[in-house]
């Protein structure tokens, strides 16, 4: 407090204001996103000045301090567009005269879709399982079945046809759709299940046919490939 007093003071006596140091972005909220350097991503509210009404909303109302407010000219100043979560756009729908415009929401559908942010997302709900479990379980409305690979037949280069089978008469699927999906899991292995589409209709014995494609660095595709192969 003290050397800001006298800093103030010396500016004064030479007769300028003092200078402003530059702020940087908090690492709270500009840490990487899923894996992906913050600063690589474009993702941040662009204002139109003309139609803004001035009413700080935005301001006010975003929790990550992304943006500062000109008193002067009654206008908010996107200052730390690094603090901004990729995806968010609630200043944009909570703006009452709609000024505020972002990229386009397809830009982080493509980013979800790279196998490297997959695995980050997935990689931090395993590390983080305890701190974001919920405890108030919902009975799930599926029921868990065990099946075993009967056959897998290539369908196409990047393609392959499981043929499941139950291992019971218990375990038999009574009703299902061609469409529907089934969760499968690698064994042995902590990763999450992967939802897989039934590609067949209702044959006798309960055998189903989920179809995998494989996705270029993809951890579970990649393992049944590679187990395919072998």
């Amino acid at each position: 407090m003290v050397t800001q007093r006298l800093e103030r003071v010396l500016a004064a006596i030479a007769g300028r204001s003092p200078e402003k140091k530059e702020e940087m972005p908090d690492p709270k909220f500009s840490k990487p996103w899923h894996g992906v350097p913050r600063e690589s991503i474009d993702w941040r509210p662009t204002v139109n000045e003309e139609a803004c009404i001035g009413c700080g909303a935005c301001v006010t109302g975003c929790g990550r301090q992304v943006y500062r407010f000109d008193y002067d000219r009654k206008k908010p100043v996107g200052a730390d567009p690094l603090h901004c979560m990729v995806g968010c756009t609630t200043c944009a729908h909570s703006c009452p005269t709609h000024v505020i415009s972002f990229p386009p929401l397809s830009m982080v559908m493509d980013m979800e879709k790279q196998p490297t942010v997959r695995h980050a997302i997935e990689d931090d709900l395993i590390a983080r399982r305890e701190q974001l479990a919920w405890e108030d379980r919902i009975p799930h409305p599926d029921r868990l079945v065990q099946l075993v690979v009967d056959k897998m037949t290539r369908a196409g280069e990047n393609n392959v046809v499981v043929t499941l089978r139950p291992q019971s008469e218990a375990d038999r699927l009574c009703q299902f759709v061609p469409g529907q999906y089934l969760e499968l899991r690698a064994p042995e292995s902590p990763w999450m299940s992967r939802a897989c589409s039934i590609g067949n209709a209702l044959q006798e014995g309960g055998a189903v046919e989920p179809q995998l494609r494989r996705v270029e660095g993809g951890r579970f595709s990649s393992w049944a490939f590679e187990d395919e192969t072998g």
